[in-house]
């Protein structure tokens, strides 16, 4: 077995695969672990009729991330970038432009942004806010680290011809943000990320942001948000 720490959590991973230890390296930890996470011969045929190091990494990261409910933590399909300290987030369907996005305000703001995780960082609710922590999943580009940033906002982007940003209600935040997270299979745990996205949306602002790579200013759109 195997511990990783994700969002504080320490999470025990059983696997019969070398490359299960490669992928969570660079998270591992002596800690005792808080959880256990194991996959059968049967909960692989389930996912996708074979058994193999992939369908044994799906089944993992789906109870990883029903895990991290208890936790009160998420796995969401976003990118997150640090400007000067505060993280923003960007989520998107696949092949709209969440990484991207990350990228170009790197470019723009240079030093002032790092790159939290360029994929599925993990959400954690805290007594003083949201955070983002970086985790093993990064994507194709591997962009990612093991730094943890406190949210100052979260936008859903959209292409268009002008770029814009406009201030989302919680509803409509909710609505889209379902679309974005992993959904534990449990009732229980789903309950609970349901009760931390309703906490989520509430307590960090979300924006949907219309993006055109050529009309683009980063560093006027962080004033934006840094200013509200």
């Amino acid at each position: 077995m195997i511990v990783a720490e994700l969002a504080g959590v320490p999470i025990g991973i059983i696997s019969r695969f070398e490359s299960t230890k490669e992928f969570f390296l660079d998270y591992l930890t002596d800690q005792l672990p808080m959880t256990i996470v194991s996959v059968s011969d049967e909960e692989m045929m389930m996912e996708d009729d074979e058994i193999s190091e992939r369908t044994e990494q799906m089944v993992i990261n789906s109870k990883i991330a029903s895990a991290l409910a208890d936790y009160n933590a998420f796995l969401m399909r976003t990118a997150v970038i640090s400007v000067d300290g505060q993280g923003v987030g960007f989520a998107a369907p696949n092949g709209v432009g969440k990484t991207t996005r990350a990228l170009l305000w790197k470019k723009a703001l240079g030093d002032r942004v790092r790159v939290i995780n360029g994929s599925k960082p993990v959400f954690g609710l805290r007594d003083n806010g949201v955070y983002a922590f970086g985790s093993p999943w990064r994507g194709r580009e591997r962009l990612g680290s093991r730094e943890s940033v406190p949210m100052k906002a979260m936008c859903f982007i959209e292409r268009g011809d002008e770029v814009s940003l406009k201030r989302m209600t919680p509803d409509d935040a909710a609505m889209r943000l379902m679309q974005q997270v992993m959904i534990p299979k449990e009732t229980r745990q789903m309950c609970l990320l349901v009760s931390l996205l309703e906490q989520f949306v509430q307590t960090v602002p979300f924006y949907l942001y219309t993006c055109n790579m050529e009309k683009e200013k980063p560093e006027m759109l962080w004033e934006e948000i840094r200013n509200n």
